[in-house]
């Protein structure tokens, strides 16, 4: 059982209308299935019988999913109007965090438009928003600047997996693997809904605003950095007794 992160972000796609200010970012990520409906959990969704048990978060109890979350995305904050903030009046441009809009991380899945039981894809969703704080403490909500053609990272998430060195997880049949959207998705109106429509017409994944789907295979765990090294000093030590004798 290995642990591995992964990069979660965005990219601003040059469609003419120059520069973009982004707040509100919406991620999901599949990792598994379930025979469930239309729900959404402070906690990761059970496991069944259809899941596969070969990805899942490391952190999966009641409002600890966001402890899968680091290195989240800190750059200088705008305002409503599109100009930076000073609230510390340092004379210079306040910065802002990607910061999750409900304190925790979601269990969720990708949803069908009703509320039926059936094996869906299952996973988290993390709402996000960039926080900053304001002069008397409180916490508000600003926006990000992106170029044309730049891509901003989020934060990164972190799983544990059970795949075996060259075992495969994604494009088997009906494997989820991990299964990535981010921003902008369509609700299907159900009130406890992070999940997305699925629509085979729009989009022949059939996923609406996926973002990537990748295929994960099992590789041999490599040696931290301090083991490498101690490893390198044994070595060392071995040839010096070697030469002595």
């Amino acid at each position: 059982m290995a642990t591995f992160k992964v990069q979660l972000g965005v990219e601003h796609l040059d469609n003419g209308h120059g520069d973009v200010f982004v707040n509100g970012l919406m991620s999901f990520i599949a990792y598994d299935r379930a025979f469930t409906r239309n729900i959404a959990n402070e906690a990761a969704l059970e496991l069944d019988q259809y899941s596969f048990r070969k990805v899942a978060p490391v952190h999966n109890g009641v409002q600890q999913l966001y402890r899968n979350a680091s290195n989240h995305e800190t750059r200088i904050v705008y305002n409503l109007d599109r100009n930076t903030v000073d609230e510390n009046g340092d004379g210079a441009p306040d910065t802002a965090t990607q910061t999750h809009g409900m304190g925790f991380g979601v269990g969720g899945y990708v949803a069908g438009s009703d509320g039926q039981f059936h094996v869906r894809p299952i996973g988290t969703s993390y709402p996000i928003d960039p926080g900053y704080f304001m002069a008397d403490g409180s916490l508000r909500y600003g926006w990000f600047k992106m170029q044309p053609g730049e891509r901003m990272h989020i934060f990164d998430l972190e799983y544990t997996n059970a795949l075996q060195v060259g075992e495969t997880y994604g494009y088997g049949a009906g494997e989820t693997g991990l299964l990535l959207h981010t921003s902008g998705a369509e609700q299907t109106g159900w009130a406890n809904n992070l999940g997305f429509y699925r629509n085979s017409v729009l989009n022949p994944e059939p996923w609406q605003n996926i973002g990537a789907k990748y295929n994960l295979i099992g590789a041999a765990p490599v040696p931290e950095p301090n083991s490498l090294l101690a490893v390198a000093l044994g070595v060392l030590l071995l040839r010096r007794r070697r030469v002595k004798i």
